[in-house]
């Protein structure tokens, strides 16, 4: 599957009616990989949340193979983009490997476990840092600074 997603026009404005992001408008083909660099608090995490559906956005359109982004449900979202983060809080000390796996979940059936009767998941996670996201865009997440 290859994915394309469009984002046009994008503005968000906190509630305060602080200006985060203005104007923001890119394509994101399959393969494609881009970085959002800019000073703390420049809105590069604020960018990746609107996208991702976590914040409502102010303007501005996001698009997944021409499809509106809010229209599409959080499991149809999912099995589209993918978005790791650069650092995640887990108790329980997942390895890179198995969040990985995790992100094959929107694919699977109501009681199926990624790795367990689909073999191909489990093939395909080591050469998936090296060759993307199966034709997914990858939305990645430095919270570094």
């Amino acid at each position: 599957m290859v994915v394309k997603m469009t984002v046009e026009n994008l503005a968000f404005s906190f509630p305060q009616g602080e200006r985060s992001l203005e104007d923001i408008s890119f394509v994101l083909e399959a393969g494609d990989v881009i970085c959002v660099l800019g000073p703390n608090g420049a809105g590069k995490t604020t960018l990746i949340r609107c996208i991702m559906g976590a914040l409502a956005v102010t303007r501005g359109n996001i698009a997944v193979e021409g499809i509106p982004a809010r229209s599409l449900g959080s499991r149809q979202f999912a099995a589209k983009v993918a978005h790791v983060p650069q650092s995640t809080d887990s108790v329980f000390g997942h390895l890179v490997r198995d969040i990985v796996l995790m992100g094959r979940s929107p694919h699977l059936g109501m009681m199926e476990a990624p790795g367990g009767a689909r073999s191909q998941d489990r093939r395909g996670v080591p050469g998936a840092r090296r060759h993307g996201a199966s034709g997914r865009p990858a939305i990645c997440d430095d919270q570094r600074g």
